[in-house]
């Protein structure tokens, strides 16, 4: 695991908004309620691709919600649906699933 926090012995700490990333390499990356904060995400998208042969995300797209309601719960962006496929495509992801179970959008990626 990958935090601001250290939640057990085995966490990584990591700001991925001052751009840092663990080294290696791994078979699937994870990351659940994490792509709303970050500044950068083609960024990380991309330094994920390099690091990990699938992903499993989830993001909240906005779905009508206000942007300041985004902002106040702490998001710093505001994908569509489709935003985020063409940002993970661009990132190098080619096979991307994207499915709808309110109020979360999840990714699946190679």
């Amino acid at each position: 695991p990958v935090d601001l926090v250290r939640y057990s012995s085995a966490t990584v700490l990591a700001d991925l908004n001052q751009a840092q990333f663990p080294d290696g390499h791994w078979d699937c990356a994870v990351m659940l309620e994490t792509l709303e904060f970050i500044h950068d995400v083609a960024w990380l998208l991309k330094v994920i691709k390099e690091s990990a042969d699938h992903l499993i995300m989830t993001y909240r797209a906005p779905a009508g919600r206000a942007v300041a309601a985004r902002r106040s719960a702490g998001y710093f962006n505001d994908f569509t649906v489709e935003q985020l496929r063409r940002l993970l495509e661009a990132a190098g992801w080619i096979d991307v699933e994207i499915k709808a179970a309110d109020p979360y959008t999840i990714v699946f990626a190679e």
